[in-house]
């Protein structure tokens, strides 16, 4: 999955009553709970969706795709960023009891072996 860090506009309403997270979610858990699916298939498709029903922009539409595609696959994981400590270049991720550091060269490279 890529989205570029563009203008982002703030979680709006849709027709359904549903916020632009909860419709993305929603959709991608759809998506994700019949035969595997390509993350990035996923990802354009709840994107489309979001763009297409509910009018989001398309840098909001993939940020609130990323987001729920990212939230649902965390859901089998207690792993989590620690957001207090991470800089734009550590990440820091509590993991098994500890707490670990990812450098953001390290970060790039374990997204090159995702999409490779």
């Amino acid at each position: 999955m890529h989205t570029s860090a563009t203008q982002h506009t703030p979680t709006s309403p849709n027709p359904t009553g549903l916020t632009t997270e909860e419709a993305a979610e929603l959709f991608a858990s759809k998506m994700m709970d019949g035969a595997p699916v390509p993350l990035n298939q996923i990802h354009t498709a709840t994107v489309r969706h979001l763009v297409h029903t509910f009018g989001s922009t398309l840098s909001h539409a993939k940020e609130e795709a990323a987001k729920a595609i990212c939230n649902l696959n965390a859901r089998a994981t207690a792993s989590r960023i620690d957001i207090s400590k991470s800089t734009s270049t550590c990440i820091f991720i509590h993991h098994e009891g500890e707490l670990r550091a990812l450098s953001i060269n390290e970060a790039i490279c374990a997204l090159g072996e995702i999409t490779a």
